[in-house]
């Protein structure tokens, strides 16, 4: 479910995994930034996994336009690592590059 407004665009979704060539879990975490604006690991990003087993990736370029732009992820399983993947999560903005 997407949620917009001027200050705050938000994503809550079930976290994706994947499996290791060493059979180790890997959380995935998404490419882009809710709005689709801005590519996270370019542009910066923080990663938190809350006390509720919630992971919330909020973008670094959209907060320095003063907007919460963040995926929260329901992390149901532990995992090894994480790692960005540009298919496991729905485009939910435009996707040109900023």
């Amino acid at each position: 479910m997407v949620s917009r407004d001027l200050r705050r665009c938000s994503a809550t979704c079930p976290a994706q995994y994947r499996i290791d060539g060493f059979g180790a879990r890997v959380v995935l975490l998404p490419t882009r930034c809710v709005l689709g604006e801005h590519v996270l690991v370019a542009t910066g990003y923080t990663a938190a996994l809350t006390a509720d087993r919630v992971l919330h990736v909020t973008c670094g370029a959209c907060a320095v336009s003063g907007v919460v732009s963040q995926w929260l992820l329901t992390a149901l399983e532990e995992a090894a690592r994480a790692e960005f993947s540009a298919t496991a999560y729905p485009s939910t903005g435009s996707t040109s590059p900023r």
